[in-house]
């Protein structure tokens, strides 16, 4: 796969398309936010394997800091927090998640952190936390169609919640935000198909 998403990423930069021109499809040339991502990262600090992997070590690092913030804010012990991230570090998934150009990466992170954000509108019951969350719901969803299972999870627990609270906006504020992001996905695909992204 990592050549996949790093030839689309190289395309973006030098053809200003999203097509895959590599054996495949799907690597990046439909859900485009982790390929423009790593297109920036290329073109900041040149095109290489390793400024590839590096992209997802970031991702693996704001993981590691949100699976902390997730179980700091359930009221878990300080100790059991260090051991669960250390097994979160040490698993064979994250060991092969973040260390490849892959958009699992990216995904994996901004899962933890859309369930913190939950976890936060869960204690709060204020819009702000629920739009964060279908923002980085909607964004996961622009980088893997993977995360649409929890965008469809996390809905039913607003929906649930609107239901018993009687209360709409958070509701709204999560479909809002994260439909908003997702609207994006056929205007790029239209532009860079036709048009190019120039």
């Amino acid at each position: 796969d990592e050549p996949w998403y790093s030839q689309v990423a190289w395309s973006v930069l030098n053809k200003h398309d999203l097509y895959n021109h590599t054996v495949g499809t799907g690597g990046g040339d439909v859900f485009f936010l982790y390929t423009g991502l790593l297109a920036l990262f290329y073109k900041f600090f040149g095109v290489s394997l390793y400024v590839g992997r590096f992209l997802s070590v970031l991702c693996g690092v704001a993981a590691v800091i949100g699976v902390a913030r997730v179980l700091y804010s359930l009221g878990v012990q300080w100790k059991i927090v260090m051991l669960c991230t250390a097994a979160f570090i040490a698993s064979n998934l994250s060991y092969l998640t973040f260390r490849s150009i892959r958009p699992e990466a990216i995904c994996a992170a901004l899962a933890i952190w859309s369930t913190w954000f939950l976890l936060s509108f869960l204690r709060s019951r204020s819009p702000r936390p629920a739009a964060l969350c279908g923002v980085l719901v909607g964004m996961g969803i622009l980088c893997h169609p993977n995360l649409a299972l929890l965008a469809t999870a996390i809905g039913g627990v607003f929906v649930a919640d609107a239901i018993r609270h009687r209360k709409m906006k958070p509701l709204l504020a999560y479909g809002l935000t994260a439909g908003a992001l997702l609207l994006l996905l056929p205007v790029v695909i239209a532009l860079s198909r036709h048009e190019g992204l120039a």
